[in-house]
């Protein structure tokens, strides 16, 4: 199964992105950093909610630490690549 996400290819930073549904939804790549972002509603911006690695399937693992992010991506209102 194929998931995909809102992905902010460009690395806009999050308070000037004004709607996350203008952001393309694509598959991420398998093995690679991402942060997610969501939308604090009393903040009135995007925050960032956490990073980990692509592991394919809907799966998020920070391989530093081995946390499961699963649920933080599947429910964020967009990710992010992060070049290291």
């Amino acid at each position: 199964m194929s998931h995909t996400y809102r992905i902010n290819t460009d690395k806009t930073p999050a308070f000037m992105i004004d709607n996350e549904n203008q952001l393309p939804v694509l598959t991420p790549t398998v093995g690679r950093w991402y942060q997610s972002y969501t939308w604090l509603e009393h903040q009135d911006n995007f925050v960032q909610l956490a990073y980990a690695v692509y592991k394919g399937d809907g799966v998020w693992v920070d391989d530093n630490t081995g946390t499961d992010y699963t649920n933080d991506f599947k429910w964020c209102d967009y990710i992010e690549p992060i070049y290291m």
